[in-house]
């Protein structure tokens, strides 16, 4: 599969392509030269009779190999140019880290899922998948569900919870958008205490916690609002 459009630092590659695939994740692994590597995509998906175009992002921070192999994927001024300044990662030195930007009130983002899954579980083992939970969309609720994430990642339950709110959202309609008024982060709060076990005031401290706070923020640029 063949990259419409890379931008390269010397830590980071910005790429843009129609679909995402495990082989395509492995043969960028294999292929690049620098240390970190940015990856959007741009799809669109048709649901309830109409088109929904998303852009899901990814980070790999990626182990050097030959200048050689690399040119036989990627050429500079053809598939990618360079970008400054280089991207972060949140993954030890020598992983790989892929990070979705998504939100839990993205229609496309649930759709996307049992992609994500898959993706995750096909991995090499130096890869770690990461969350980066966007704000930018208030009409859907996404900034009450980043804070929601944060809260339940800073007490160590995101990862248990994840499919789950994603269902409460989508499928029981716990956590509907729909919904008027929209879902608060009580409502959050009492969902997690049924998918994870936290209390419902320790969800709520946590979430309205400096801490949290810190990481929404960062988050918001990192996810370029």
């Amino acid at each position: 599969m063949e990259p419409s459009r890379i931008a390269r630092s010397a830590q980071c590659h910005w790429i843009n392509i129609s679909h995402l695939n495990d082989v395509f994740v492995a043969q960028l692994i294999a292929s690049c030269r620098v240390v970190s590597v940015n990856i959007a995509l741009d799809a669109k998906l048709e649901v309830h009779m109409r088109h929904i175009v998303f852009a899901l992002f990814a980070t790999l921070a990626v182990a050097l190999v030959s200048d050689a192999q690399a040119s036989q994927e990627f050429v500079e001024g053809k598939n990618y140019s360079l970008l400054v300044p280089a991207q972060h990662t949140t993954v030890p030195a020598g992983k790989v880290e892929v990070m979705e930007v998504f939100s839990y009130g993205c229609i496309a983002c649930n759709s996307f899922q049992p992609v994500i899954e898959k993706l995750r579980h096909s991995l090499p083992s130096n890869a770690q998948l990461t969350y980066l939970p966007a704000s930018f969309n208030h009409g859907e609720d996404w900034p009450m569900f980043q804070r929601a994430y944060l809260a339940a990642q800073a007490m160590g339950v995101a990862d248990r919870a994840h499919q789950a709110v994603f269902d409460a959202v989508w499928k029981t309609g716990e956590l509907a958008i729909s919904r008027v008024p929209m879902p608060t982060i009580q409502d959050a709060a009492r969902c997690y205490a049924r998918f994870a076990g936290v209390k419902v005031d320790d969800f709520l401290a946590a979430a309205y916690s400096f801490g949290v706070y810190t990481k929404m923020q960062a988050a918001d640029i990192g996810s370029g609002r």
